[in-house]
């Protein structure tokens, strides 16, 4: 069922062919849909005091062991001030450590504390197997279209 507000845009778009309304009524169920995914994806990552964009910075310090904020936002694609904000959280629940670059004291690095390790591999295996079984049934012509 489509939630009440994209039923609400479809009625009002009265004057567009059937064609479009079908096409349209299309996308907006896509939408419901991501809407629904988002939602379900956030409610597991929160178990773990985590968003899917701070699990992402966990993932490459996982890989990388340390980088400075502007590595990490431009692997992210996401601007320093946004990284900033991720950053601090991340340090506030002792998921990352910081540390002082000595050349130039404003600018440091990050890396993973034992308890974001730890964190993040409970967070990645519980993430990737909902994906999984959010697409195991699809076909793989399902897939490419």
């Amino acid at each position: 069922m489509l939630p009440e507000k994209y039923a609400t845009f479809i009625a009002l778009m009265g004057d567009k062919s059937a064609e479009n309304i079908v096409k349209i009524a299309l996308c907006m169920k896509l939408l419901s849909t991501t809407d629904l995914i988002d939602q379900s994806c956030a409610s597991k990552l929160e178990r773990y005091q985590l968003s899917e964009s701070r699990l992402l910075v966990l993932l490459l310090l996982r890989k990388h062991q340390v980088l400075t904020p502007q590595q990490v936002a431009s692997m992210s694609g996401v601007t320093k001030g946004t990284m900033t904000q991720q950053i601090r959280v991340l340090l506030k629940d002792g998921f990352i450590s910081k540390i002082e670059v000595p050349e130039d004291r404003r600018k440091y690095q990050i890396s993973l504390t034992d308890s974001g390790r730890k964190i993040v591999e409970l967070a990645f295996e519980e993430h990737t197997t909902w994906i999984e079984t959010l697409t195991k049934s699809l076909s793989d012509s399902e897939v490419k279209q």
